[in-house]
C-alpha cells in the first residue's frame, strides 16, 4: 500500500502539470487555437484545437524552476526545443528534499 505522504506528492505533481498545461495554453491560443491541446473524441489521444493529432513529446526537468539560474533554464530550453521536444514537465512547487527557494529568491 502506498502511504499517504507519496500519495500527495504524487497528487501534487499531477495538479500541477495539469495546471501548467492549462495555462500554457489558455492564453496563448486565444491567438493560436492549434496551441489548446485536449483529449480526442475517442478519449484515448490528444489533439490541437485544430482537431489535428498532438504528440507529447516530453522531457522530464523536476527542478528546473528551483535548481537554476534563468540563464540556464533558456539554455535547457532552447536545448530540447531544438531537439522537437514540445512539452517539458516540471514541479512548481518542491516537497521535502528541495531548497526552500531557487536561486532566485
Amino acid at each position: 500500500m502506498i502511504d499517504r505522504n507519496c500519495r500527495a506528492v504524487a497528487l501534487t505533481v499531477l495538479v500541477c502539470m495539469a495546471l501548467t498545461l492549462v495555462a500554457v495554453t489558455a492564453a496563448p491560443a486565444q491567438e493560436d487555437p492549434r496551441l489548446l491541446i485536449r483529449a480526442a473524441d475517442d478519449g484515448h489521444t490528444l489533439v490541437d484545437g485544430a482537431g489535428e493529432p498532438f504528440f507529447w513529446l516530453g522531457d522530464t526537468a523536476w527542478s528546473l524552476l528551483t535548481s537554476l539560474w534563468p540563464e540556464e533554464a533558456e539554455v535547457y530550453l532552447e536545448d530540447r526545443r531544438q531537439k522537437g521536444f514540445d512539452v517539458i514537465q516540471c514541479v512548481l512547487v518542491h516537497w521535502d528534499g528541495e531548497p526552500d527557494a531557487n536561486y532566485n529568491g
